[in-house]
């Protein structure tokens, strides 16, 4: 089974240049991790004390449930180990109006992940080796990916028929998954009318009537980060490599400790020679990637 990922260009990348450029003059300011998702699911309160989305267990059941009931069916796609995942697992997929929406909708969870024997401990309702089966048949069936990896986290919306109405890739907040909620059911349904908190909001990477499969390798790991963090202090490396790749992690001690290169001079050698100055290529190669994430979302946008 592959492993979830993130996207070719990460949420780092894409903001990296402003926060980056705050620090060089002594500003902070969080660097906001990226998110893939994707998952169809039927969703009710367990109790007032903890709002839980209810998942089916299957996308044979799922896609039987909406037809018979002429809902919209609402997948997401999460992975472990990486930050926008954990958020949306343990926050947003228990935020009070997400699991209201989600009790009028058909719930699916797919992900690859070992969360404990028996009930999962990650998503209620559901055993590990269900949410692992659904991941398979999601990517089969409704990314259209039989091999490699796939956007996490990425959310999957479709119709009673089946048919992708909407998705959105890399993390969502809870208000631009709201947004998503009620346009899906106004696409399924001409008559529904919306009822949104203040909160809700349009997503900026509104995928209409397809999803994204776009994905390179998988995300750094936290394990990995921190590698990197302690041979970049030993000296172990080479050293603008070693910033090159920590620059694309999402730890905040990654962030950190590019915030800190950005704000040192070049180097000196141990012969007293000064080295090279890798910041201006640093920053020329965030923003044009930056650059490229710009004109991917803009062609989504007029391909929607």
């Amino acid at each position: 089974m592959n492993q979830l990922v993130r996207p070719r260009v990460s949420a780092l990348r894409r903001v990296l240049p402003v926060a980056l450029c705050a620090s060089l003059v002594g500003g902070a300011g969080a660097l906001v991790g990226p998110l893939l998702l994707a998952g169809t699911g039927v969703a009710t309160a367990h109790g007032a004390a903890a709002a839980e989305i209810t998942w089916t267990a299957t996308l044979a059941d799922a896609k039987a449930a909406a037809e018979a009931g002429d809902k919209v069916i609402f997948i997401a796609i999460n992975m472990d180990g990486e930050r926008a995942n954990d958020t949306l697992a343990k926050d947003v997929y228990h935020d009070k109006t997400i699991v209201a929406l989600a009790a009028e909708t058909v719930n699916l969870v797919a992900s690859a992940g070992v969360h404990g024997k028996g009930e999962c401990a990650r998503f209620g309702g559901l055993t590990c080796e269900q949410h692992q089966q659904v991941d398979i048949r999601v990517r089969h069936d409704v990314l259209n990916v039989t091999t490699g990896p796939v956007v996490a986290p990425q959310h999957v919306f479709l119709g009673p028929d089946s048919k992708v109405l909407l998705s959105v890739p890399y993390e969502v907040t809870a208000g631009e998954l709201e947004w998503c909620f009620h346009e899906a059911r106004r696409l399924a349904d001409a008559t529904y009318v919306a009822k949104p908190t203040g909160k809700s909001q349009k997503p900026r990477r509104l995928v209409v009537a397809g999803v994204e499969t776009a994905a390179t390798k998988g995300p750094m790991t936290r394990a990995r980060a921190l590698e990197l963090i302690a041979n970049l202090r030993k000296g172990v490396g080479q050293h603008h490599e070693v910033i090159y790749e920590l620059a694309t992690a999402d730890e905040p001690e990654a962030q950190d400790e590019i915030r800190k290169f950005l704000r040192q001079g070049p180097q000196m050698g141990r012969d007293g020679t000064i080295g090279t100055d890798w910041r201006p290529p640093l920053m020329r190669w965030v923003t044009r990637s930056r650059r490229r994430a710009i004109g991917a979302r803009e062609r989504l946008h007029r391909r929607g």
